[in-house]
């Protein structure tokens, strides 16, 4: 891309649409991703309660890798963005081409390592032997998408800087549409087909997420012809790769621990039996559309505020924190008081079973009540890692959910006999701390001094001072 192309195409354009332009697209972008374990988990539910619980009690695990490869995305945007803040597109440029080498190579090895470690994970949370089958045969098969997840966050996230979110959306539309046809193919044997039950399901999984792939690179290569000078990839290898650890190693510990705090709460429900995993299962999935609202705003938000940092403009991106943060509390909060008016309705879609449903107000209540602290962790944290201040927050986010929210749950669900409900409250009391710990962090401003254009400045004059010396 040429220097005369890029800034129509990149600050200007994100910085003129603002949260609201940026985030309409994305609102309906991630209304698709965030349905699609739903769609799943129904189609699922109507093979059997069991192979629900088998996918929901694993899901962690593809979570897991899933994280490992949006992280380093994420923080690859957030250099980007932090360039394109200073007008230096040939380094943005070059930094998509870093993290881009980053995510295929961790790709490949997150498939490997789910396709023969995660049998060995599900055989420590202690599953029942025919929902363990369930839950190996699923991890297997969909191992191989997630080579193809490590390509749609590239894209995902080049789409996001670049100002052209509503691609990610028809991107994802594809996503949506070929899964939902599939599932119903597989499941229900539409047009003579055969049905498959979970295999079919995990099959479709994967080939439905290559076919958004492939039309988010198109997009790419047909919107906006993405030039990236390999030769200054490899001579800056090494600068933007530390400048990406910096970011991504803070970032992604949280998130991991997030992830493994959910396969060890998995397995204390596990003890509960099939009828509490599939509980937890459909509360889980069903409580993800209120992220809709915090992911689209959370990521509109990380864009936003990199490139005003970029700029050095902390009021303005201070006040785009808490215009997002206010934003999204509001669009989470009143679509879970929703949800949670009509729990037995909407648990009546997965299953039959009584006991589920007569708890289904009590599920779903303890999860609204838990969303005001996951929505300010997930808007506020993004935008501490994105400015290169996650250290504190994740140390201390790691500390207070193995130390306090996990033998918790443990208490609660075990010792008190309490179960799934007993997990519950220790995620509204995790979730609640962890966001005061988030917002005062933000307040103390520290983040204005991480980004890596100040870092990379204090070293300059470190540099020129030592020379002078």
């Amino acid at each position: 891309m040429s220097s005369t192309q890029e800034p129509i195409t990149g600050t200007s354009q994100v910085l003129d649409k603002g949260l609201w332009g940026m985030t309409r697209p994305m609102l309906l972008e991630q209304a698709l991703v965030l349905s699609i374990p739903m769609t799943d988990l129904f189609f699922l539910s109507r093979v059997s309660d069991n192979a629900a619980a088998a996918v929901g009690a694993i899901t962690p695990i593809l979570y897991f890798s899933f994280t490992c490869l949006w992280v380093v995305a994420f923080a690859g945007s957030s250099l980007t963005s932090q360039r394109m803040g200073t007008n230096d597109y040939g380094q943005a440029n070059t930094t998509i081409g870093v993290y881009g080498i980053w995510l295929v190579l961790l790709s490949m090895l997150a498939t490997a390592m789910v396709f023969h470690g995660g049998p060995v994970v599900s055989g420590w949370m202690g599953l029942e032997l025919g929902i363990k089958v369930d839950a190996d045969t699923y991890l297997r098969i969909t191992a191989w998408m997630i080579g193809i997840w490590g390509v749609h966050a590239l894209t995902h996230s080049i789409l996001t800087v670049y100002g052209l979110p509503h691609w990610n959306l028809i991107a994802n539309s594809a996503y949506f549409v070929s899964n939902v046809l599939g599932n119903s193919c597989v499941v229900f044997g539409l047009f003579g087909l055969p049905k498959l039950g979970l295999i079919g399901v995990a099959w479709v999984s994967v080939f439905s997420s290559l076919i958004g792939v492939l039309v988010a690179l198109f997009a790419i290569y047909w919107r906006l012809k993405l030039s990236i000078v390999w030769a200054n990839v490899r001579r800056d290898f090494k600068r933007h790769s530390r400048q990406l650890g910096r970011i991504a190693l803070p970032s992604i510990a949280e998130p991991l621990s997030f992830d493994a705090q959910m396969i060890v709460l998995s397995a204390i429900v596990a003890v509960g039996g099939a009828t509490e995993l599939a509980a937890r299962a459909y509360t889980f999935n069903t409580f993800m559309a209120l992220l809709i609202f915090t992911i689209a705003i959370s990521t509109a938000t990380e864009v936003l505020v990199g490139q005003r940092v970029g700029a050095k403009q902390f009021a303005k991106a201070n006040r785009q924190l808490h215009q997002s943060l206010k934003a999204a509390l509001f669009g989470a909060c009143g679509l879970g008081i929703t949800l949670t008016l009509f729990a037995p309705q909407i648990m009546s879609l997965y299953t039959n079973d009584n006991t589920i449903l007569t708890m289904a107000y009590v599920y779903f209540g303890l999860s609204v009540l838990t969303e005001p602290g996951r929505t300010t962790n997930i808007i506020v944290g993004n935008s501490l890692r994105g400015t290169g201040d996650g250290w504190f927050i994740s140390i201390a986010g790691l500390l207070f959910s193995w130390c306090i929210a996990v033998p918790l749950a443990w208490y609660f669900a075990i010792h008190l006999d309490m179960g799934l409900i007993g997990v519950l409250i220790s995620a509204l009391i995790d979730e609640s701390c962890r966001s005061l710990i988030y917002y005062r962090r933000w307040r103390q401003g520290h983040w204005q001094h991480k980004n890596a254009i100040a870092m990379e400045e204090a070293q300059q004059r470190l540099n020129q001072t030592g020379h002078g010396i």
